[in-house]
């Protein structure tokens, strides 16, 4: 059953530039034909988003870099500045927040997951 509403506390145009970053990271390296799925929950004291995508996903050597400025994953034929995760997780920090990448249930594509302290 649903938990109801969740609140965070932050500044409203940067917690909504962290998830059209994320969104626009999931649709970019996600086929035409693929699957972008966003859910928010509350979790204890945390409120959970997550950008779950089946798309090309990230190796375990470019998660631990995708978080840089500026470094992009080669080979792709994405455009992007490389900017967009590192703004999710400065963002996230601001609120204290933390951000972690994982495989979807699936196995396939990309799961982000960024955790904030719910306010109650």
């Amino acid at each position: 059953e649903p938990a109801g509403p969740t609140l965070v506390v932050g500044d409203a145009f940067l917690l909504r530039e962290m998830i059209n970053n994320l969104l626009d990271n999931a649709l970019r390296y996600t086929p035409e034909e693929g699957r972008v799925t966003a859910r928010v929950v509350a979790q204890g004291d945390f409120t959970v988003l997550e950008i779950e995508d089946n798309g090309i996903g990230i190796s375990e050597d470019d998660a631990h870099r995708v978080f840089d400025r500026f470094y992009r994953v080669e080979g792709t034929g994405v455009e992007g500045s490389g900017l967009g995760l590192a703004i999710v997780r400065e963002i996230a920090r601001g609120c204290g927040g933390t951000v972690t990448l994982g495989e979807p249930p699936g196995g396939h594509g990309t799961l982000v997951r960024v955790e904030l302290a719910a306010q109650g």
